[in-house]
């Protein structure tokens, strides 16, 4: 039977497991902060616990962690992170600097199964889910590294994978991660991005209404988008749409409505008033992102001129929009590259 990996497992729940070991709880939470505060992965160093609880929790349980990683830079501050599984497959994270915060961007698979035509990942293929722990380490490692001059951090799961196909391991993820004897970060600075698996997004609005919540839509109808993302073929807009008019959005909080501009693709003005109607009377925020090339794929990215315009008609008609601009694409780290330098 496999041990119990202490790292994929939220406080409360390491406190219950001392607590069936006959310890105090409060040992739970010291254990928890080691590993999650103070990024332990050796429980030899975690020194207010006797000599005798630290040998009973390494015979009980794994403490997993990933020993070795890439760190590839890009010119524009931003880096790339390709961490090295003990199993010999790679997955890919993003820190990205910005001003006083810092963003990280989390895999949450290796691989992706949908597919979707303009992305480097989809390309790759599924080939499994990330654990819990998995998710947790390449927080910690940027962390580490990078956090130190920024007072505020941001973690996106929009990496490597759809993390609505991996729910159990992502919501673990969100408990360690909310939990002040965990990572201890604001719901507020968490995004998920989905591409619309309708039934796991109806539980993630139950169970998770707190977590930002991003939508990669990426067309302005139902033809174009089952074209370029093939999960709409099972999850059409005319099912999608309801779900997100009805999701259960706090006070003042919109859906970020993710859309890839591609040449010639979706990026005419008949696309972007569609798009106006879309939306309609949805509470959204529409991010523009201009699709980033992409080794052996066709597509290309508009001209600055259809990107402006294009924003300008759905600024027009009220809606809120921002243009993305890439980040470490010279290092294939941006937008729908993650996956192109090491397995592509």
């Amino acid at each position: 039977m496999d041990r119990i990996d202490l790292k994929s497992c939220p406080p409360r729940r390491i406190e219950q497991l001392m607590v069936t070991l006959g310890h105090k709880p409060f040992r739970g939470r010291q254990i928890a902060q080691w590993i999650y505060r103070h990024g332990v992965n050796d429980v030899q160093m975690m020194t207010n616990l006797s000599h005798s609880l630290q040998g009973l929790i390494s015979e009980q349980f794994n403490l997993s962690h990933i020993a070795a990683y890439d760190v590839v830079p890009s010119t524009d501050g931003s880096k790339k992170y390709v961490f090295h599984l003990p199993d010999g497959l790679s997955v890919e994270g993003v820190a990205i600097p910005l001003e006083n915060k810092v963003t990280f961007c989390l895999s949450t698979q290796i691989g992706c199964p949908l597919g979707c035509t303009f992305c480097a990942t989809g390309r790759m293929g599924f080939i499994r889910n990330l654990r819990t722990a998995e998710i947790v380490d390449q927080l910690l490692i940027m962390k580490q590294r990078e956090a130190t001059p920024f007072p505020r951090i941001n973690v996106v799961l929009m990496g490597m994978g759809e993390p609505l196909l991996n729910y159990d391991a992502v919501s673990e993820f969100l408990n360690i991660a909310l939990d002040q004897n965990g990572l201890g970060l604001s719901a507020r600075r968490i995004t998920l991005s989905t591409a619309g698996v309708i039934p796991s997004l109806i539980r993630f609005s139950q169970e998770w209404p707190q977590i930002q919540l991003a939508v990669s839509l990426n067309a302005s109808n139902q033809a174009q988008r089952a074209q370029l993302m093939p999960l709409s073929q099972k999850y059409p807009l005319s099912e999608l749409l309801p779900v997100l008019k009805n999701y259960p959005l706090p006070r003042r909080r919109r859906i970020t409505i993710e859309y890839v501009l591609i040449n010639e693709v979706n990026d005419r003005q008949d696309d972007a008033r569609q798009l106006v109607r879309l939306l309609g009377n949805l509470r959204s925020k529409v991010n523009l992102i201009p699709f980033n090339p992409v080794i052996n794929m066709p597509e290309q990215r508009p001209s600055e001129k259809k990107i402006e315009h294009f924003g300008e008609i759905l600024r027009k008609h009220k809606l809120a929009v921002m243009i993305r601009r890439s980040r470490g694409d010279d290092v294939a780290a941006a937008c729908g590259q993650l996956g192109e330098m090491v397995h592509g």
